[in-house]
Formats: structure tokens, sequence, C-alpha cells
């Protein structure tokens, strides 16, 4: 049974009712993205109902994040044989070169992601802390950008950027579907589901669906003008 209706609208004979859709396809286990997309797993956010891993075959997000920021291969401390003594290492650790954008995300407490976006260069300002408060995270590297055939970075930026709003929208509910009902008869004409965002976005769900009942009009216009021709004739 539907839960109550987010949005109605009538248009002519026809019925447009906006619903949630609590049962949508996660996004990350089955969307193919250009970019890599790691999420810890989580009981009580609906993005991540399992461990979530998308392209790679990392058990954590620290995982990840300690070989992008270097830290995998980086010594805090550096033995001195001569002294027999540990001394701080004076150099930060340095991400791997083909690492071009990251995202780190955390959930919030009601549902949805809090990104922050980071550089190859402001990787290396990561700390230990910054790494084991981080619970999502989504990365694009130079041979993403070449497999998907971008043609700047910049492009590849805005692309993961777009992929983190479409997580958070996920993961705060923020998905919808539509049916569409001819009120004369009460049988539903269409239904779709799955409309990541904002359902009143331009090209979202309530314009899909005022396209289908345009669609519907123009049919039975057409409907209309045959069986006028066919009995005037």
């Amino acid at each position: 049974m539907l839960e109550q209706a987010a949005h109605t609208e009538q248009i002519g004979k026809y019925k447009i009712e906006i619903y949630q859709d609590t049962d949508s396809m996660n996004p990350v286990t089955d969307y193919d993205h250009g970019c890599s997309i790691v999420m810890n797993y989580s009981d009580y956010k609906r993005v991540a109902q399992q461990a979530t891993t998308d392209k790679s075959e990392y058990s954590s997000v620290q995982e990840v994040l300690n070989e992008i920021t270097g830290r995998d291969t980086w010594e805090e401390e550096l033995y001195n044989e001569e002294t027999d003594e540990y001394s701080d290492n004076p150099e930060q650790p340095t991400p791997p070169k083909n690492v071009v954008f990251v995202m780190v995300g955390q959930y919030g407490y009601y549902g949805g992601i809090s990104w922050s976006r980071y550089t190859r260069e402001e990787l290396q300002n990561m700390d230990e802390d910054d790494i084991n408060r981080a619970e999502c995270v989504l990365w694009i590297t130079r041979e993403d950008i070449t497999r998907e055939k971008w043609d700047s970075d910049e492009r590849a930026v805005q692309y993961c950027k777009a992929v983190a709003q479409e997580l958070d929208d996920y993961s705060s509910g923020n998905v919808y579907g539509y049916t569409v009902t001819d009120t004369e008869t009460d049988d539903e004409q269409d239904a779709c589901w799955g409309f990541i965002g904002d359902y009143d976005a331009e090209g979202g769900c309530l314009d899909q669906a005022r396209d289908m009942v345009k669609y519907y009009q123009e049919r039975d216009e057409k409907a209309t003008n045959f069986v006028n021709q066919f009995y005037h004739t």
C-alpha cells in the first residue's frame, strides 16, 4: 500500500500522484560509475544496508584513504641505525600521482551524506583522525578520465560532485516515483519509480509524469478525431 502522496495534481481527467520510493535500486551497487566508490557498512543508513563497494576490492573506507593519501607506504617515525633512535618523519605522505580528485563523506544522523572535497595536494593534509572519521569515499584517477574520455579534469570533478549529490539524495530518501490515473475510469495509466533527487527538479519525476499526461491527452484527441471522422463520412 502506498504512503500519502508527496504531491498531487489534476490535469484534465488525469491525476498525477508523486510518492517517495522506499524500494529503489542502490546507486552504489546497481549503477555503473566513472569513479570508484566505497562506503562503510551502517545498519541504520539506507545507502549502506550492505557493504557497498563499486569497482574495487577494498574492505573499508580507511583502507582506501590510507592508500590514496600515501599513508600505507609512509612511516610516521624513521629509524636511525647509527643512533638506534626513532624520530618524526619530516616529510608528508605522498599520494599516488594518478589520483586526481577525492570526496570524503560522513553519514548524517537522520540520513544524507556530508561531503568534503580534496585535491591530490590537499590529501597530504589528512591526518589519522580525519581518515578514521570518514564513512564513505569516492575518487577518480587519471585512468578513469582517460577511459571515460573526459576532455578536462574539471569535467571529471563535476561528475564526481554529481555522483556525491546522487548518493546524498538516495541516503536521505529523496527518491520518488509517480502514478498517472484516469479519474473517469479509475485506471492507472502509467507508473515509474526510482527518480533520485527533488521530484520537482527540472527533468525530474514530476516533469516526466506531466510529459506522460501530455502523451495520453494527445492520444485521446487522436482517438476522438478518428471517431468523429468515422461517423461523419
